[in-house]
């Protein structure tokens, strides 16, 4: 959430609101608590400068509800959570089952209401039927509007009781909600607003994130269960890696690495507890060492060794580059590169380094690995060999400027081409070329280290490619090549 409302402007407030966390944490008991958020909502709620009156302002595009919500009518009476979120920030996807344990609480009441204010970060943000499509990737089932012109980031309607940032305090939030319930008890409208979940598209894919063609495996209802593939479950499984007969997967949203024996047809879970941590360190064995949304994935050897035995993770919530051995090793521990900070910085150091939700891997034979940093929009060049971390493509002018959005794609002499959220990269070690997802820009993109043009002989395959030639000045944007 933002601290751009004007209440949130006052430091004593901010620094009220923010603390009240640390009081329900540090609460031994159910009616210590209870009394903590009791007295609070008490001192707030008729104090003026907690009122906040404007309403949603017309206009706006709602997703799952029949018709645009308002104070004065579907939402007077009831405690109404509302999450300022964007779809492409990982932190944000880690707020959403914490609002679904919220709406489940008190969907039989309809006391509670959560609705999502999307507050677009990037252009593409901005426009509805992305964020339509986000809505049902997510499985997000409470309302959506979209803020495309941050009109609510600087105002709100009803009285403000409280205010959590990010992912530190989403337990104390549940317990403050379910106060909050008890503390106005019959006060409250239990009258319906109409809420109507998006219909997933037809077809037998839904969003699909990593291609591979092995066989179909789990069932298709999201949970972790391992066992025969027809049983076994998955949670938005996003990176897949092979070697031989064995399939392994990032499972993101179980927080998982999981194991598919393609010639046994089982699956199984090598790595992760089943549950989000913080973890930045890892150095645990197997099931037993906490994930946070692993993303992708891509085989490796360590060094001395003569096969691939390990596999590289894409560990998007903490925003590091993590190692998990499928043999035993004396290497190194779980993080591999990466401070944890969410950042884009590069440094010979790989614990110096910092990345912002790395999404996508691609090694090549001789030692580089290339991470598709998604908030940076950057592809990141790591080396195998010693975790120093170099910018190969996007970025901002300065790696320190913030915030991550500010991007800018490798600046050729004679010209720039915008790069926006990289969620994907592939390695081709016969051409020596990297292939780019510039996913928010629509478009598929390569680098070439030797501009050799003349000798790319598939430019009459691709309808459009963004094309950058590093060393050379040549610039081939929008073109059509059918």
């Amino acid at each position: 959430m933002s601290s751009a409302l004007p209440i949130l402007q006052s430091q004593s407030i901010r620094t009220q609101l923010l603390a009240l966390n640390d009081s329900i944490r540090a609460a031994q008991s159910e009616p210590d608590r209870q009394k903590v958020i009791f007295d609070h909502i008490s001192s707030v709620e008729n104090n003026p400068l907690f009122q906040v009156n404007p309403d949603f302002p017309g206009g706006l595009q709602w997703f799952n509800v029949a018709e645009p919500l308002s104070y004065d009518k579907q939402l007077r009476g009831k405690i109404v959570v509302l999450d300022f979120f964007t779809y492409c920030c990982i932190n944000c996807v880690h707020v959403l089952p914490t609002l679904a344990r919220i709406e489940a609480s008190h969907r039989g009441t309809g006391s509670v209401v959560v609705i999502g204010v999307h507050s677009a970060k990037f252009q593409n943000e901005k426009l509805s039927e992305n964020i339509r499509n986000a809505v049902g990737r997510n499985g997000i089932s409470h309302p959506v509007v979209n803020d495309a012109g941050i009109e609510l980031w600087d105002r709100l309607g009803g009285s403000l009781l409280h205010y959590v940032v990010g992912e530190a305090y989403l337990e104390e939030l549940v317990h403050f909600v379910d106060g909050a319930v008890q503390y106005y008890g019959k006060e409250l409208s239990l009258d319906p607003i109409g809420v109507t979940k998006l219909e997933p598209p037809a077809g037998c894919l839904r969003y699909p994130g990593k291609v591979q063609f092995v066989m179909s495996n789990g069932s298709g209802l999201a949970g972790k269960t391992d066992g025969r593939s027809s049983e076994a479950q998955f949670n938005a499984p996003q990176g897949i890696a092979q070697f031989r007969s064995t399939l392994y997967v990032a499972d993101t949203e179980n927080h998982l690495l999981r194991k598919i024996d393609i010639s046994a047809g089982t699956i199984s879970t090598i790595a992760g507890t089943g549950r989000q941590g913080n973890d930045l360190e890892g150095g645990k064995q197997g099931c037993t060492q906490e994930m946070s949304s692993p993303w992708d994935i891509v085989m490796g050897t360590a060094p001395g060794s003569d096969h691939p035995n390990l596999l590289y993770v894409a560990m998007a919530g903490t925003h590091q580059l993590w190692v998990h051995f499928l043999e035993d090793s004396m290497w190194l521990k779980g993080r591999f590169c990466g401070s944890g900070e969410e950042a884009n910085r590069n440094n010979s150091y790989p614990a110096k380094a910092a990345f912002a939700q790395p999404s996508g891997l691609s090694a090549t034979s001789d030692g580089i690995l290339y991470v598709a940093d998604s908030e940076s929009s950057t592809i990141r060049a790591v080396s195998l060999t010693n975790g120093s971390v170099k910018d190969m493509v996007g970025g901002a002018i300065d790696p320190l400027v913030k915030p991550l959005c500010l991007w800018v794609m490798w600046m050729a002499k004679e010209g720039s081409v915008v790069c926006s959220i990289l969620l994907g990269v592939a390695w081709c070690e016969k051409r020596r070329i990297v292939y780019i997802a510039d996913s928010y820009n629509h478009k598929f993109s390569l680098w070439d280290q030797f501009p050799l043009w003349d000798q790319f002989p598939l430019w009459d395959q691709f309808p459009i490619w963004d094309l950058v030639s590093p060393g050379s000045t040549e610039l081939f944007q929008e073109r059509d090549y059918q």
